[in-house]
């Protein structure tokens, strides 16, 4: 029984040299191990990216979408080349003092007929590689562009005027082709009229241009005793 309270008393000193060592033991880092097939399950600064990871979502979309449609991507991308060179040509003119009202209109006009036409032909471009054919989609929409090209050099040479001969060798010509390219995707899919897919049926599309705006212009003139009214 003497011995107890002295017995209690070691025990006690051991405890707290047992606590006092867990208190200010330093902390342990533990390096989580990553691996390829389990990746870590938090994230810190700086940590390092999987090479293999870096291209993963491109390759997934490249994996999806068929070689095919690098033809409209192409030309979606030759129009947006045209689109802002005329963009600019149209903002530099307005903003140089010496430039005549010529080269005004030239800038303006080319820049607004892109523009103006825009939405149909974009649209019309990617329906009918969708729901045509991307090879078609990709030889019409080459034409196409090559009638904005027309457009720009034709205005340029005219010192911006519209020469008499534009609208049937750039206007009317791009008009039908999107007519073409909406109207074969509209006409397979709703008709089942696979001949369509043919590009040389945007040629049909010019005739109906023309006979649409020949009518338009008749409604039009009708039209204006009632405004005058």
């Amino acid at each position: 029984r003497q011995d107890a309270p002295r017995t209690q008393g070691i025990l006690n000193m051991l405890g707290l040299h047992v606590a006092g060592l867990i208190a200010f033991q330093p902390a342990i880092h533990v390096t989580p191990i990553v691996t390829r097939s389990s990746p870590p399950t938090f994230a810190r600064p700086n940590f390092p990216v999987r090479p293999e990871s870096k291209h993963r979502h491109s390759s997934a979309i490249t994996a999806i979408v068929p070689a095919a449609y690098n033809g409209p991507l192409g030309v979606t991308a030759g129009w947006t080349c045209f689109y802002y060179l005329y963009m600019w040509f149209s903002a530099a003119n307005g903003l140089e003092p010496e430039a005549c009202e010529g080269q005004k209109t030239w800038g303006s006009r080319c820049f607004g007929n892109m523009g103006e036409q825009a939405p149909a032909f974009l649209s019309g471009l990617w329906v009918h590689s969708v729901f045509v054919s991307p090879a078609s989609a990709t030889k019409i929409g080459v034409v196409y562009l090559a009638t904005r090209l027309t457009y720009g050099i034709a205005r340029l040479r005219a010192k911006g005027g519209m020469p008499a001969a534009l609208p049937f060798i750039s206007t009317v010509p791009g008009y039908a082709i999107n007519i073409y390219l909406i109207g074969s995707a509209f006409l397979l899919r709703f008709f089942g009229l696979s001949c369509v897919a043919n590009p040389a049926w945007a040629i049909a599309c010019f005739p109906l241009c023309v006979i649409s705006f020949l009518m338009v212009s008749a409604l039009n003139k009708g039209l204006i005793g009632y405004f005058k009214a």
